[in-house]
């Protein structure tokens, strides 16, 4: 880690003439560059095809909680299908807020629903500055922070669906920042910091789990094997703060829940004959009558167990195929193939640099592990870990934002370091050249 931070690229002292400059800090003229941008972004006419989602499960599920009807109905129809834990409740909550301020779930609601998945996004900036300053240098930080906030790339999925990844992606880059924080200043206080964000992070994605689980096996290699308790209490303070809505799960469902309830379901939803191993519609009860009706009739509980049954017959029945869908869901995860199975993004969002930064991690990674920076194998793991259960049900462009801020911090790194080496090259050749003598001039010939 040493080796990533030199002393010309450490952090200097802000003279008072310096920093009466400008009044305002880094972030926060990062964070409201950001959220201008988004708003920019949303002010674009959507009568476009694009990669986008204004009617879903979750703006249901919204519905319902703002005509008080309970976290209920997330397909439309008429039936009546009972509770609902298909989705986590902190986002869907959020939006019903909004839904009820507004009157209704209509333009005025979305607009302000995106406009706080705006907020959500341009306030990753902060962790995702400091973590990458703590982890490389300021200068990485900087460019990182900078890039997430202006680049339209990173800021799509705020202006383009009403689902809860902006937020997801503001939870899980904060959660790496804490975890920094505990690993350099290991006292109470953070790690109960740590454990609290942790929870709320649940409710909101369970996925957060792959990198505070990673996290603590870090832990146990950088402080030893006393960091048990603290650990503990991390892990308690996260099921207080999740417990509420897993007993509400057991009294209104029927069933010990994690969280959410459609493992199963998707897990059904990739793997089956002639799957192409993305989130096919036709299979779904959103586009299916025939499947909405039998989740009304059976209850989501019922209904998602059955789907968990046919997915796990069909993958003990055919292995090598289930196999061949988790590789190609792998492959597509990270080359890109997946936007194939979504409407085409507009060419503003700059789609291609999806591919690009699965190669540039890819070399970050290896250079941290040439350097055995401490954060290398929290980093790697967690990238790579993450998305699991995408690699087993199904895959869509959308999920590996929350990995984004990480993927985007490794990527300035290796060009910071490419960049530097580049110019120390170019002065070692610039004063050998100032160094050179020049040959001795010949005498003049005598006439």
């Amino acid at each position: 880690m040493d080796s990533a931070k030199t002393d010309m690229e450490a952090p200097v002292a802000v003279r008072p003439s310096e920093k009466s400059r400008w009044p305002f800090s880094i972030e926060f003229t990062m964070v409201m560059t950001a959220l201008l941008v988004r708003m920019a972004l949303l002010a674009i006419p959507q009568n476009r095809i694009d990669d986008s989602s204004y009617s879903n499960e979750i703006s249901n599920i919204a519905i319902s909680l703002s005509q008080g009807q309970g976290f209920s109905a997330p397909f439309p129809g008429e039936l009546k299908t009972g509770p609902s834990a298909w989705i986590p409740p902190i986002y869907p909550f959020l939006c019903s807020v909004i839904i009820r301020l507004a009157g209704s779930y209509g333009r005025t609601a979305i607009v302000s629903i995106m406009a706080m998945n705006g907020l959500f996004s341009a306030f990753t900036c902060v962790p995702l500055f400091r973590a990458a300053s703590r982890i490389f240098n300021r200068r990485v930080g900087f460019i990182a922070g900078w890039s997430f906030a202006l680049i339209p790339y990173f800021a799509r999925w705020s202006v383009t669906w009403v689902w809860e990844i902006t937020l997801s992606t503001l939870f899980m880059t904060t959660l790496l920042l804490l975890i920094l924080n505990v690993r350099d200043n290991p006292s109470w206080r953070n790690w109960i910091i740590l454990g609290v964000v942790w929870g709320l992070s649940m409710l909101n994605n369970p996925s957060s789990m792959t990198l505070v689980g990673i996290a603590f096996l870090c832990f146990l290699y950088w402080q030893g094997i006393k960091s048990w308790k603290y650990i503990a209490t991390t892990v308690l303070l996260c099921v207080v703060i999740i417990f509420p809505w897993l007993v509400r799960n057991r009294v209104v469902m029927g069933k010990w829940i994690f969280i959410r309830s459609n493992f199963g379901f998707e897990l059904d939803l990739g793997n089956y004959h002639g799957s192409r191993g993305d989130c096919w519609m036709g299979h779904h009860p959103w586009a299916n009558h025939h499947e909405y009706e039998l989740y009304a009739q059976l209850g989501e509980s019922e209904y998602v167990a059955r789907k968990g049954i046919e997915a796990k017959q069909f993958i003990s029945q055919y292995p090598s195929e289930f196999l061949s869908l988790c590789w190609w869901r792998f492959k597509a995860f990270w080359s890109g193939a997946a936007m194939k199975m979504r409407p085409v993004w507009q060419w503003y969002w700059i789609p291609d640099l999806y591919p690009i930064f699965t190669v540039t991690t890819a070399f970050g990674l290896l250079l941290m592990l040439w350097r055995k920076m401490p954060e290398t194998y929290l980093l790697f793991f967690t990238i790579l870990l993450y998305p699991w259960p995408y690699y087993l049900d199904c895959v869509q462009t959308r999920f590996r934002h929350l990995i984004d801020p990480m993927m985007l911090m490794i990527t300035v790194y290796v060009l910071v370091e490419i960049g530097t080496s580049i110019w120390r090259g170019y002065q070692i050749y610039s004063r050998r050249e100032d160094t050179v003598t020049p040959p001795p001039s010949l005498p003049q010939a005598q006439a």
